[in-house]
């Protein structure tokens, strides 16, 4: 905690500071959970932009780096991973800031960003993997250069952030809650009616959820993901017969596995791009994140998929099968995978407990088998050398007697 005090009182007062953050629900909760517990902040950025203009972004960075920030600042990075498809454009976009006077604070929890840390700490940038958690991402950069603590408004938002992204950490913690997943699926409705344009700016957005916390959500909106209202039940599996919603697939298939409490969900949707339909499959993810033992829809279904000819891609946990030219063959080819993952089975990790008395009498016990066994096998070894010694007496006896009725 000394170095992460250290940290804290080096960054200058007097610089502007600027806060950049990813575009997606967890990145917006991130940044307003920083500042309700206390981080300084004199501007926010966080923009979308779908006609190829600055984001913030993977894929935009550069031109928010060249645009919007101006030399001499203070700038903090927040849920923006490394362009893994043009990672030096990424990391000479930052080290720029750098050539600009600014100081550069990166902080990040998407693995894919991890190998890029030592170049951009080569550069003088102040980066840091907070690890694979979301949730994490905003207790470790708080702890580094915020105020340490979250309060209860601070820590529900770091909390809806994780659940946008479906992160593990809120389960393994106990922060998880039914309504609390219901205000993320709002917020999620909020950012994407706020983009229908094809533009966005939720700085302010930010800034409501910093100050009015959960009152800056309406609940309400998450009863605007639609869910499928036909479907079948194959034991573990559920599938939706009516074709799903183009922008809200996914979600609409966990809602549905919610609602019919199963573990995984099927259906079909139409790809607008191609011009074709496509098979989703999920797990939910919150029983993923309990049980990390369960089968993903990806690897379990890799082997029909082969057989068929057909394209699987995306996340193994949601993955994206296709193409078919015609709907009812779309969903019949669903019907059989949701047939599948419904009798995927998988052994729970269970462990018990065991008295050290109960330990201890059961090495004993082992431990004296070894020696019993080792202890035959020195007799045999010992027998089998006595007969061999035997065996090479006899045979200088039989080598004597030999040359002797050969003299005489």
């Amino acid at each position: 905690m000394a170095w992460a005090l250290t940290v804290t009182q080096s960054q200058s007062m007097t610089k502007p500071r600027i806060l950049v953050a990813h575009f997606d629900g967890h990145g917006i909760c991130s940044a307003a959970a920083l500042i309700r517990a206390g981080l300084r902040v004199d501007r926010v950025i966080c923009i979308y932009d779908r006609t190829g203009g600055p984001q913030t972004h993977a894929e935009g960075i550069e031109g928010i780096c060249e645009h919007f920030i101006p030399p001499g600042s203070e700038v903090i990075i927040i849920d923006i991973p490394v362009n893994v498809k043009n990672p030096q454009s990424f990391i000479n976009a930052l080290a720029g800031l750098r050539s600009k006077g600014c100081d550069v604070y990166y902080f990040d929890h998407h693995e894919t960003s991890l190998p890029y840390m030592l170049q951009l700490l080569r550069h003088g940038i102040f980066a840091v993997y907070t690890g694979p958690g979301a949730y994490d991402l905003v207790v470790i950069t708080n702890a580094m250069i915020g105020s340490g603590k979250l309060d209860e408004i601070a820590d529900q938002l770091a909390i809806i952030g994780a659940i946008c992204d479906r992160s593990s950490d809120v389960i393994k913690y106990g922060k998880w809650s039914a309504t609390l997943q219901e205000y993320a699926d709002a917020l999620d409705v909020m950012i994407r009616n706020m983009s229908a344009g094809g533009k966005a700016d939720y700085s302010q957005l930010i800034l409501d959820l910093a100050n009015r916390g959960l009152n800056a959500i309406d609940i309400n909106l998450a009863k605007q993901i639609p869910v499928p209202n036909t479907y079948e039940s194959y034991k573990d599996a559920v599938l939706a017969l009516e074709q799903l919603h183009p922008a809200w697939g996914p979600k609409s298939l966990e809602k549905l596995a919610i609602k019919c409490s199963k573990r995984y969900a099927v259906g079909v949707s139409y790809d607008q791009r191609n011009k074709v339909y496509v098979v989703r499959a999920i797990i939910l993810w919150t029983e993923k994140a309990a049980n990390p033992q369960l089968p993903s829809p990806g690897p379990a279904l890799s082997e029909i998929v082969r057989s068929r000819g057909l394209t699987i891609y995306g996340h193994p946990d949601a993955p994206v099968i296709g193409s078919f030219t015609d709907f009812n063959a779309a969903l019949e080819f669903a019907r059989e995978i949701a047939r599948i993952l419904g009798e995927v089975r998988y052994v729970s990790r269970v462990s018990h407990l065991i008295e050290e008395r109960t330990v201890a009498e059961a090495v004993s016990s082992d431990f004296a088998k070894i020696l019993e066994y080792l202890e035959r096998i020195a007799k045999a070894l010992e027998t089998g050398a006595e007969a061999k010694q035997k065996q090479v007496e006899l045979l200088e006896q039989l080598y004597e007697r030999e040359r002797r009725t050969r003299y005489d």
